[in-house]
C-alpha cells in the first residue's frame, strides 16, 4: 500500500512541477547527463532524452545507455546510438519511464488483477551542417505510447533546431521547436495537450577556466517564458569531468525547511570518470522537499 502511495506522488509530483502539460513525462529526467545539468545543455545533444536542440547531435559513433531511479522502483530508462553518415549525423534512442506496478480494485473494493503505467517513446535523430560550416540544422521524430491499464494514447512527435557557431566569442546560439505532434491513437478518450516548447539556447567555453557553461530559455506554447536554466561542465584532468546546474524552478520548490534543502532545490550534480573511449557518468538531482534523483549512464565510442 505504501509503494502504490508513494508511486502516485510521484506521479503528481511530475504534474505539480510541470503543471501546463498532460503528459508530465515528456519533462521528467530520462538523461542522467541532463538530470546532472539541471535541465540545461539543450546544445550538448544527449539522445537519451527529448530535451535538445536537434541540430546538436554530436558527430561520433557512440552507444548510450542510461537509468535514473526514482523513489519507490519508479525508473527511467534508454538506449541510443548515434552513427556518422558522410555530411549527415543520424541516431536512434528508446526511452520508457516506469510509474510502476499496483494493485487493481472495482468499484466495490474488491481486488481485480494489477495493471501498470509507463511512457515510451522511440526516436529518430537527424543532423547535418549547412553549406555554411557555421551553421548546423537538425530535426527529430518520435513515436509516443502513454499507457495506464488497458488505457493507451499514441503520438507522432516532431522537433527542430538550429545551431550558429560565433567564431569571434567561441560560443553556439541556438533554438529549436519541440514536442509539435499529433495525437492519433486514443483509448482512453483524453488526448490531452502536447507540451509544445520554444527553447533559446546558447553554450560557451569559458577562457581562463576549464569549463563549458550552457544557458536555455524555454517558452511555452504561448511563447511566455516557462523556465531558465543554467548549468556548467567542469573538466578536472584528463579522466574525470564535474558537471552541475539549476533552473528558475529552485524559486518554486523552495520548501524554507533548511538551508541546505533550499540551496539545492531544483539542481543536479554529476560526475563522469572516462576509461578509454568508455565514460562512465553518476548523477544526482535534489527536489526543495529533499527527496532525490540518483542516475547513471555509460556512454561508448565505437572505433
Amino acid at each position: 500500500m505504501k509503494k502504490k502511495v508513494f508511486c502516485v506522488l510521484i506521479y503528481l509530483q511530475f504534474c505539480f512541477i510541470f503543471p501546463k502539460t498532460s503528459f508530465p513525462g515528456f519533462r521528467a529526467w530520462l538523461s542522467p547527463y541532463r538530470m546532472a545539468l539541471g535541465g540545461s545543455g539543450y546544445l550538448s545533444f544527449s539522445p537519451l532524452t527529448n530535451r535538445n536542440n536537434p541540430a546538436s547531435l554530436k558527430s561520433k559513433k557512440t552507444f548510450y545507455s542510461g537509468l535514473i531511479r526514482y523513489p519507490s522502483s519508479i525508473m527511467g530508462q534508454g538506449l541510443a546510438i548515434t552513427l556518422p553518415k558522410k555530411e549527415r549525423v543520424v541516431g536512434l534512442a528508446v526511452q520508457h519511464l516506469s510509474y510502476g506496478t499496483f494493485d487493481g480494485y472495482d468499484s466495490e473494493s474488491i481486488s481485480t488483477e494489477k495493471y501498470s503505467s509507463s511512457d515510451t517513446w522511440i526516436n529518430f535523430y537527424s543532423s547535418k551542417r549547412s553549406t555554411w560550416d557555421d551553421l548546423k540544422y537538425g530535426f527529430a521524430i518520435s513515436w509516443f505510447k502513454s499507457s495506464l491499464a488497458q488505457n493507451q494514447i499514441n503520438a507522432i512527435v516532431f522537433s527542430l533546431g538550429l545551431q550558429l557557431y560565433l567564431k569571434s566569442i567561441d560560443a553556439n546560439l541556438g533554438i529549436s521547436l519541440n514536442n509539435h505532434g499529433k495525437v492519433f491513437s486514443n483509448s482512453s478518450n483524453s488526448s490531452g495537450e502536447m507540451p509544445k516548447e520554444t527553447v533559446i539556447s546558447s553554450s560557451k567555453k569559458l577562457k581562463y577556466l576549464p569549463m563549458k557553461i550552457f544557458f536555455d530559455g524555454i517558452f511555452n506554447s504561448r511563447y511566455k517564458l516557462d523556465n531558465i536554466n543554467f548549468g556548467g561542465e567542469a573538466k578536472i584532468n584528463n579522466d574525470l569531468e564535474f558537471v552541475w546546474g539549476t533552473s528558475l524552478n529552485k524559486i518554486s520548490q523552495n520548501t524554507r525547511q533548511s538551508f541546505w534543502k533550499s540551496f539545492f532545490a531544483a539542481s543536479g550534480i554529476g560526475l563522469a570518470y572516462n576509461i578509454n573511449s568508455i565514460k562512465i557518468f553518476y548523477s544526482s538531482f535534489f527536489l526543495g522537499t529533499g527527496t532525490l534523483y540518483n542516475g547513471v549512464s555509460f556512454e561508448i565510442n565505437v572505433i
